[in-house]
């Protein structure tokens, strides 16, 4: 992921109050457990205009999927396209589990 900014999944926890969580996952893998306040825009339909609007006044975008690829494929679109902070969360949902972060699990949703 070279040139693209990293953030660790307790940075971005840390920070989320002043960024936008976009999850690039399918909606299945973000229905199964996803982080709280993140807003679902799977990869194939990613839309520069939509995530500005999106944006609105969060200072940072943190981009999640599963394990950090289809982010910094979504980093370098969005880069590419205009954005700045745009940060990778190192080892995607799998890293956030890994660090033991809260997450909105499917089950708790029923």
């Amino acid at each position: 992921m070279h040139g693209k900014k990293i953030i660790t999944p307790a940075s971005a926890h840390s920070h989320r109050h002043h960024a936008l969580i976009l999850d690039v996952r399918n909606p299945d893998e973000y229905q199964e457990c996803h982080i709280a306040g993140s807003v679902l825009h799977p990869l194939p339909s990613l839309d520069s205009e939509t995530v500005l609007a999106l944006r609105k006044d969060s200072e940072f975008c943190y981009l999640v999927c599963a394990a950090g690829k289809r982010a910094s494929i979504a980093a370098d679109i969005l880069s590419a396209s205009g954005h700045e902070e745009i940060h990778v969360i190192e080892g995607g949902m799998q890293g956030w589990l890994d660090a033991g972060l809260p997450v909105i699990r499917k089950e708790a949703l029923r």
